[in-house]
């Protein structure tokens, strides 16, 4: 079996969680073309496409590849379209190259007129097609025709699932207690960091900067049951607490959870040495930035922010197994000019070693997070 994976806006944050739940999972596959926007996987097996893509978070579509095209008109893209007496519903994407969609699109809607069908072409403003229209308009009922280009061939797929926007926004947006001043790290990266650690389901899974319980509670959606948090501060830790039980309350979902309030230098009081599988947490990032920061303040927050992560990551340690595994989000600050990043060699304990490092941001942002994943040796 042959699939495409549409890819989010950071790529390869994107593919190293795919091999990362396809590990976890015991999905044997081999990734065979690497584009920008999208990958193709190669599996033995037949894969649930729905069930993928809610585990994933930085995917937006998962779909079948059906075959490859020489020439790229509505007759080459019609012998995929499925047989049916029905009215065909369409809608078309294209990824890695770019082509006059609205024209093949009423193309191909005459010549399934032509041949006695009936068909109806749902357009958009922009291309791609957003997952949601696809979702709302397509999914189900139709077919989004997907067309990408790789190698310098030409392929077209079907897309089976896309990333469950509504549930996400939900879980962000709609918690009882949500506080902009602590970071709001999004629902869709947390799990992202999550996979990243390749946990099994039955593992503890710790955030020692749980702010209002992002991470704790894409763990218990993920299928973890057994959560702890903790934070120095006390609203925090009641954010947690309320966000976790609206969490049970709304998604009927069971979990243990222990949420205390502790500084994170004290974490080895709380926590039982070597007791861990995974650390998966956001520290604080360092104060709002405008872009117009001085040189001498963003030296010395970033020496300021280098202490805390030093003397957290030191604490982590104490509390992570051999062979655990952290994911830590570390800042870079930025303004108009230059951008300053903690010495991360400098302030990682001599047994913990950094396996991997990807970047999450977004256009202008003044905070740039980078992704570490970290082992104890």
């Amino acid at each position: 079996m042959k699939y495409f994976f549409i890819l989010g806006n950071q790529p390869d944050l994107a593919r190293a969680e795919i091999e990362a739940v396809l590990r976890r999972m015991k999905i044997t596959g081999q990734v065979t073309a690497v584009e920008s926007t999208f990958l193709f996987l190669e599996t033995e097996t037949e894969l649930s496409a729905t069930e993928l893509i809610a585990t994933l978070g930085g995917t937006i579509k998962i779909g079948q590849v059906l075959g490859g095209v020489d020439v790229l008109n509505a007759e080459s893209i019609s012998r995929f379209l499925p047989t049916s007496d029905k009215k065909i519903i369409f809608g078309i994407s294209n990824y890695n190259l770019f082509f006059n969609i609205q024209k093949i699109g009423l193309e191909l809607k005459h010549l399934i007129k032509n041949e006695g069908g009936a068909a109806r072409f749902v357009t958009s403003k922009e291309y791609p097609l957003s997952s949601v229209i696809v979702q709302k308009e397509i999914l189900n009922k139709g077919m989004e025709i997907v067309i990408m280009k790789t190698g310098g061939a030409l392929y077209v797929g079907q897309t089976l699932a896309v990333q469950p926007f509504e549930l996400f926004s939900k879980l962000d947006f709609g918690r009882p207690n949500r506080d902009a001043k602590s970071g709001m790290l999004p629902p869709k990266v947390a799990q992202i960091m999550i996979n990243l650690a390749e946990q099994p389901l039955d593992a503890t899974i710790l955030d020692p900067f749980c702010g209002s319980g992002t991470v704790l509670q894409q763990a218990v959606f993920l299928g973890y049951k057994k959560v702890l948090g903790s934070d120095s501060s006390a609203r925090a830790v009641e954010d947690t607490r309320v966000n976790m039980n609206w969490l049970a309350e709304k998604f009927n979902v069971p979990f243990d959870l222990d949420v205390k309030q502790v500084d994170v230098q004290a974490l080895p009081r709380m926590i039982d040495s070597h007791s861990i599988a995974a650390i998966v947490t956001e520290p604080y990032l360092g104060p709002a930035l405008r872009g117009g920061e001085t040189s001498s303040f963003l030296e010395r927050t970033t020496s300021e922010l280098a202490t805390l992560y030093r003397q957290a990551l030191r604490a982590m340690n104490a509390a992570l197994k051999p062979q655990g595994v952290i994911i830590i989000i570390v800042p870079e600050l930025c303004s108009k000019y230059q951008s300053h990043t903690l010495p991360m060699d400098e302030i990682l304990p001599t047994d913990l070693t950094v396996t991997g490092h990807w970047q999450y941001s977004r256009p202008e942002q003044k905070v740039v997070r980078h992704i570490y994943k970290i082992i104890k040796t």
